[in-house]
């Protein structure tokens, strides 16, 4: 009996065997994968929790510039890195607001937000990448009028003249088709400048001068432009000289009307006249003459009065491009992301201009 208890006490001190070791290791190998497996799993979850996060962050804050530009006013800063706009009141003054959107353009660094210049609000921590798409709008049109006086018509040759008597029987006219500035778009009679003299030095009274639409072949119509008159008392000798009656327009002419100058009399004494200049050769373009109170008139090709009409005349200024926003749209790439967040589109509703 004791020899069989010492054989016992003797094997219990001789350790493990071979295979309890084999054992015994393939349980510690199985148990550290399946701890490394749970760390390695858990590591990637909190780092996928870092993006989501981020790019909900960086979602949430592309939604905010989205309702802050969707009723701008204007655009007065628009590049891939600084978007500035002027928005409706957000401060509660009753007056506009200026909103800038800025991010440096380094990897790593902030988009934040300034209202009117002051202190920058952090809307995406880290922001590694701004992807913009936008579509500008480019339109082309007139900056305005430009109104200017031009000589229109002239004839004021001083060779091969004759004299005709203006009465209040004689009446004559004088066809005038403008020449006028390019891209003219409207005319005015303003000024009729005739070469006249006086048979006597005391001639008093008043010369009419009426323009009238003209016909296409020059005969004056029932349509009056523009009217003046002349106080005959107002010079005193009877030699030749340009006389400037002011007009007063009564109505716009189109760049293809011309007109007729028609002089009557009103007031001057019995048998007192005015003589009107005339002159003839190749560029006449028809002196208009009546001897019966303007009812009936007759043309002479072959003549025309000594004169000079001016008109105020309008002619579109220079057009001008401007460039107007209709949507943008953004994606934010955040520091330590590989991929875009969702974009986010912002529709200007009041299309404003962008530098």
């Amino acid at each position: 009996m004791k020899a069989f208890i010492r054989q016992q006490r003797n094997r219990s001190l001789a350790g493990y065997s071979l295979i309890e070791m084999v054992v015994s290791l393939f349980t510690v190998s199985v148990l550290s994968v399946g701890l490394s497996s749970s760390l390695y799993l858990a590591t990637k979850g909190l780092a996928s929790s870092d993006v989501t996060r981020s790019g909900f962050e960086s979602t949430t804050a592309l939604a905010s510039l989205s309702a802050d530009l969707r009723e701008a006013k204007t655009i007065t800063q628009y590049t891939s890195t600084d978007i500035t706009a002027t928005v409706s009141d957000r401060t509660g003054d009753g007056v506009d607001d200026q909103i800038q959107y800025t991010w440096s353009g380094s990897a790593g660094a902030p988009l934040v937000r300034r209202i009117n210049g002051g202190p920058s609000r952090v809307v995406v921590p880290s922001t590694r990448a701004i992807d913009i798409d936008s579509r500008i709008e480019t339109k082309s049109t007139p900056s305005g009028t430009i109104t200017s006086s031009n000589v229109v018509h002239s004839q004021t040759s001083n060779t091969s003249t004759s004299d005709l008597t203006v009465n209040t029987t004689n009446n004559f006219g004088q066809y005038c088709y403008p020449t006028l500035p390019a891209n003219t778009t409207a005319w005015r009679p303003t000024t009729v400048s005739l070469s006249l003299s006086k048979d006597q030095n005391d001639t008093s009274g008043t010369m009419s001068v009426s323009l009238f639409r003209a016909s296409p072949s020059g005969w004056p119509t029932g349509s009056i432009v523009g009217t003046g008159t002349l106080n005959l008392a107002s010079w005193n000798n009877k030699n030749y000289a340009m006389r400037d009656v002011s007009i007063t327009a009564t109505g716009s002419l189109l760049p293809t009307e011309g007109v007729t100058i028609v002089l009557s009399f009103s007031g001057v004494p019995n048998g007192r006249s005015i003589q009107i200049q005339t002159t003839s050769g190749d560029n006449a373009s028809g002196l208009m003459s009546s001897t019966s109170g303007s009812s009936i008139w007759t043309q002479d090709y072959t003549q025309e009065m000594r004169h000079t009409l001016t008109a105020s005349t309008d002619a579109p200024a220079t057009s001008i491009n401007t460039r107007r926003i209709a949507w943008l749209r953004l994606q934010v790439q955040t520091e330590g992301s590989t991929s875009l967040t969702k974009p986010i589109s912002a529709e200007f509703l009041n299309r404003p201009i962008v530098p």
